[in-house]
């Protein structure tokens, strides 16, 4: 990336990887982050920022670097880094990449090496500050007193079941644990969407439908956690491992410090053996994803649809409209009932993951 002297530079940072909280930095340039997850937020300025799985910044740099003394820093090149965080990642011993990934030139065509030096900042495994992460828009964010939405329905545990005889997946007697975080792990039958089911009274389990059937101006909130040593009721283990959390078709508000405009965004990191509190408008009706951005974790299972306001969305989402649903759910019930198209004839399985 070559860039002139003086100027500001807009820069759009996406965390794409599989199973990576990642540190962005340019040695010795400053960065004023302006939204998170696509929520403008108050710029604030930091030398660096922790990006989540899934999560997005845009932020500012202004081509004025400096040292560490504060002087201007007339250097050409300078290393663009992205650091896995610590305890944040699953690289193989000596397979952690270098994390000098990119070069901020200030000379169009130079093909010299940076000398710079990464400056001293942490590289935990974390979010960005929420107290930093305050969003242009209020949002003033009611406390819970309905008795309902402060019991152990809001509650949510993400840790691994024990396989129960009879009940493994993909196949009754596979003996595998399955991350989860609804009562038990999601596995989805691809030809059977939960929009195409919205009069149902009851839910397969293996659907993890969470019901949320409150007034369109009513908040929901959820608890979401994983820093018990075991649950005897449901056999759960927890283990102290980050989750990113994802939410589909919504912005969370973030409760953990504040109601009063609290940060909000669509993915937030659950801390190894800590919390996350969460709330969210009932404003719109369907059947919404929350699950994990670790791809294997999601594969698993971990992972809840949010039914929100189900009658509500069966009136929206009328046969008429379901009919290009019904149409896809048709072309792939057709194409998996060929053998030639499956990666073995007479497969025993074909889906191996929990369908999300």
């Amino acid at each position: 990336m070559t860039v002139t002297r003086g100027k500001k530079y807009l820069l759009r940072l996406i965390n794409t990887s599989v199973d990576t909280t990642f540190v962005f930095a340019i040695d010795h340039h400053n960065i004023t982050v302006i939204s998170s997850d696509f929520v403008p937020i108050q710029p604030y300025t930091t030398d660096h920022v922790a990006i989540g799985i899934g999560q997005r910044y845009h932020v500012v740099v202004e081509a004025s670097p400096k040292n560490a003394k504060g002087e201007a820093d007339l250097s050409e090149a300078f290393w663009m880094r992205t650091i896995p965080a610590t305890n944040c990642s699953n690289f193989r011993l000596g397979g952690i990449p270098d994390e000098r990934q990119g070069i901020l030139y200030y000379k169009k065509g130079s093909a010299e090496y940076p000398s710079t030096a990464r400056a001293s900042f942490s590289i935990a495994c974390r979010d960005e500050p929420f107290n930093q992460l305050q969003p242009v828009l209020p949002w003033n964010i009611p406390k819970p007193t309905n008795p309902e939405l402060i019991g152990n329905e809001t509650l949510f545990e993400v840790g691994v079941d024990p396989y129960r005889e009879g009940q493994g997946r993909p196949l009754p007697n596979d003996a595998f644990v399955r991350w989860a975080i609804a009562p038990k792990a999601m596995y989805l039958n691809f030809s059977d969407p939960t929009v195409l089911n919205l009069r149902n009274t009851k839910w397969n389990p293996d659907y993890a439908v969470i019901p949320r059937d409150y007034p369109e101006d009513s908040w929901i909130y959820m608890v979401i956690y994983g820093n018990r040593k075991s649950v005897p009721s449901s056999g759960r283990l927890t283990i102290p491992a980050a989750h990113p959390q994802s939410t589909q078709s919504f912005d969370a508000s973030l409760l953990n410090p504040k109601y009063n405009n609290p940060p909000r965004r669509d993915v937030v990191l659950l801390p190894a053996d800590g919390f996350v509190a969460i709330a969210f408008k009932a404003d719109n009706p369907g059947s919404w994803l929350l699950h994990c951005h670790i791809a294997w974790h999601a594969s698993s299972g971990l992972a809840m649809q949010i039914l929100e306001r189900q009658e509500a969305a069966a009136q929206i989402l009328t046969p008429q409209r379901l009919d290009v649903v019904r149409e896809g759910c048709r072309k792939w019930k057709e194409w998996f009932s060929n053998e030639e198209n499956l990666w073995e004839k007479n497969a025993t399985i074909f889906q191996d993951d929990s369908g999300i």
